[in-house]
Protein backbone atom coordinates (compact mmCIF):
# COMPACT_ATOMS: atom_id res chain seq x y z
CA UNK A 1 0.00 0.00 0.00
CA UNK A 2 1.16 3.58 -0.61
CA UNK A 3 0.11 6.91 0.81
CA UNK A 4 -1.23 9.71 -1.38
CA UNK A 5 1.84 11.65 -2.39
CA UNK A 6 -0.65 14.80 -3.30
CA UNK A 7 -2.91 14.72 -0.40
CA UNK A 8 -2.16 18.23 0.37
CA UNK A 9 -2.56 19.62 -3.51
CA UNK A 10 -5.87 21.07 -4.52
CA UNK A 11 -7.42 20.07 -7.28
CA UNK A 12 -6.58 17.74 -9.97
CA UNK A 13 -3.67 15.07 -8.60
CA UNK A 14 -3.81 11.97 -11.15
CA UNK A 15 -0.59 13.21 -13.27
CA UNK A 16 1.36 12.95 -9.48
CA UNK A 17 -0.40 10.29 -8.26
CA UNK A 18 -0.25 8.22 -11.80
CA UNK A 19 3.75 9.40 -11.84
CA UNK A 20 4.59 7.78 -8.04
CA UNK A 21 2.67 4.92 -8.97
CA UNK A 22 5.22 4.17 -12.45
CA UNK A 23 8.29 4.76 -10.40
CA UNK A 24 7.06 2.20 -8.10
CA UNK A 25 6.36 -0.12 -11.02
CA UNK A 26 2.68 -0.84 -9.94
CA UNK A 27 0.79 -2.87 -12.06
CA UNK A 28 -2.73 -2.66 -10.43
CA UNK A 29 -4.81 -0.34 -8.67
CA UNK A 30 -7.49 -0.73 -5.76
CA UNK A 31 -10.07 1.89 -5.55
CA UNK A 32 -14.05 2.48 -4.54
CA UNK A 33 -13.81 4.79 -8.11
CA UNK A 34 -11.17 6.60 -10.31
CA UNK A 35 -11.61 9.99 -11.96
CA UNK A 36 -11.62 10.66 -16.17
CA UNK A 37 -8.15 11.86 -15.88
CA UNK A 38 -7.04 8.91 -13.47
CA UNK A 39 -8.81 6.39 -15.71
CA UNK A 40 -6.72 8.11 -18.92
CA UNK A 41 -3.85 8.08 -17.57
CA UNK A 42 -3.66 4.84 -15.98
CA UNK A 43 -5.09 2.98 -19.06
CA UNK A 44 -1.89 4.57 -20.85
CA UNK A 45 0.31 3.30 -19.08
CA UNK A 46 -1.10 -0.06 -18.84
CA UNK A 47 -2.17 -0.03 -14.75
CA UNK A 48 -4.63 -2.39 -14.48
CA UNK A 49 -7.52 -0.78 -12.28
CA UNK A 50 -9.74 -2.43 -9.50
CA UNK A 51 -12.87 -0.95 -8.71
CA UNK A 52 -14.53 -2.24 -5.09
CA UNK A 53 -17.04 0.26 -3.95
CA UNK A 54 -17.46 -1.27 -0.26
CA UNK A 55 -16.14 1.16 2.35
CA UNK A 56 -16.66 -1.61 5.03
CA UNK A 57 -13.90 -3.73 3.69
CA UNK A 58 -10.52 -4.00 4.43
CA UNK A 59 -7.82 -3.29 1.62
CA UNK A 60 -5.93 -7.19 2.59
CA UNK A 61 -8.98 -8.71 2.50
CA UNK A 62 -9.96 -7.23 -1.39
CA UNK A 63 -6.32 -8.65 -1.80
CA UNK A 64 -6.79 -11.82 -0.58
CA UNK A 65 -10.13 -12.28 -2.77
CA UNK A 66 -8.28 -10.81 -6.07
CA UNK A 67 -5.67 -13.61 -5.41
CA UNK A 68 -8.00 -16.19 -5.09
CA UNK A 69 -10.02 -15.11 -8.45
CA UNK A 70 -6.11 -14.93 -9.64
CA UNK A 71 -6.08 -18.91 -9.41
Amino acid sequence: MIDNPAKKIPGCKGDVIVNELLEKNVKQVIAGDFGTIVQQLLNGHNIQMVIYPDTQIRVSEIIKLISQKDK
